[in-house]
This record gives C-alpha cells, structure tokens and sequence, in this order.
C-alpha cells in the first residue's frame, strides 16, 4: 500500500506517514523509505530484462516528459524519458515493451548512453 501510495496516488511518505499516525501507527518516514527501497530492489531484475528486450529491438523510441518535483520546499522540474520498443506496426512479431528513466534535465545525453550499452550491460540514468 506505501508503494501504491507514494507511486500510484503521488502522496509523499511524509503524508503517509502523518496519515498512519491519525489511525494511532507511529511509522517513521525513514521506516516507510525503506519499504519503498526494498520493493525496488526486488524489481531490478524484471526491469533489467525489460530493457534489454527493448535494446535489442530493431525500432527504439524515445520521448521525454516534464514531471514537477518537490525539492528543497520548491518544485523544480524533472524528466521521464520513455523508451518504446513496438514492432508490429512493421510486421514484428516481439511483444511491446516501454520503460522509464528519471532525470534532473533534458540532456540528450541520458539517452545516448542508455542506446550506447548493450542489452547485456545497462547503464542506470
């Protein structure tokens, strides 16, 4: 539910954390950061073959999209690169696949490298 929470609904851990202790549960924000943390952990492995299967594909699309976020009590802006791998359009028989990659600008750079590694060998953005 923290996960949901914080990824699905946008609610920060400090809210959530001051959401339990309404309900009479003292769960510090840095006990809930861990609960993320581990969930993250435990998705590497399918996001890594998720890349690879879009590295490997023989049309790559990129975007980007400008997400605000929260730092420092100001909001500054972020980036979600998408990176699409769809060839049925084209005949391909490979199912689809899309991942995303945050960054702090729009440097083209995040997606040159991320397309510069091989499928085996992935570079975090």
């Amino acid at each position: 539910m923290v996960r949901f929470n914080k990824f699905g609904l946008h609610q920060p851990l400090s809210r959530q954390s001051e959401t339990c202790a309404t309900e009479g549960m003292s769960i510090s924000v840095s006990t809930l950061a861990d609960y993320v943390g581990h969930g993250i952990v435990l998705l590497r492995g399918p996001v890594d073959l998720i890349e690879a299967h879009i590295l490997a594909g023989e049309r790559i699309h990129h975007g980007d999209t400008t997400v605000p976020v929260i730092a420092a009590g100001k909001t500054i802006t972020g980036k979600i690169w998408a990176s699409v791998r769809d060839g049925r359009p084209f005949g391909g028989t490979e199912p689809p696949a899309v991942c995303y990659c945050y960054t702090r600008d729009r440097s083209g750079a995040h997606p040159q490298r991320q397309l510069a590694t091989s499928p085996c060998r992935l570079a975090r953005c």
